[in-house]
């Protein structure tokens, strides 16, 4: 069994600074000294959870770029630059204890992988658009 992620924060309503709400809420951004991010490659292997294992770039990144219906992020894939929806990706992955790489993608959509060793990490490929992170626990950020 999983550790339940931190950032399950539900309320009828969401509060003041929407970390809790209807959907969950959303977390902060984190400084991207956070995490270690490879932009423009996708490493395949492990396992996205079932329960917000994915979350979408429009609700993910609400706090990035309010009323942008991808939050802006298609813009950080195309020019190949990291910001807020690279710093809101990482924030979940390090919410999530089990999570070792994140992929962010297809306009902010931020997948959580899992190391699962059914399903070994495979080379890394490089794909224009896709930047994989890995959240940094050990490092003092």
């Amino acid at each position: 069994m999983h550790a339940r992620a931190v950032f399950e924060q539900w309320a009828p309503e969401a509060n003041a600074d929407d970390s809790a709400g209807p959907d969950g809420g959303v977390l902060p951004l984190v400084p991207l000294a956070s995490c270690d991010f490879f932009i423009g490659n996708y490493t395949p292997g492990g396992t996205t959870p079932k329960h917000w294992g994915v979350v979408s770039g429009a609700n993910l990144m609400r706090e990035a770029n309010v009323g942008q219906p991808d939050a802006g992020c298609h813009l950080e894939e195309k020019e190949g630059k990291l910001g807020p929806c690279a710093q809101a990706c990482c924030a979940y992955c390090l919410s999530d204890p089990d999570c070792v790489l994140a992929e962010l993608a297809n306009g902010g959509n931020c997948a959580l992988m899992h190391a699962n060793p059914k399903i070994p990490w495979g080379k890394p490929q490089t794909i224009k658009g896709v930047t994989m992170l890995s959240p940094n626990r050990h490092k003092n950020v």
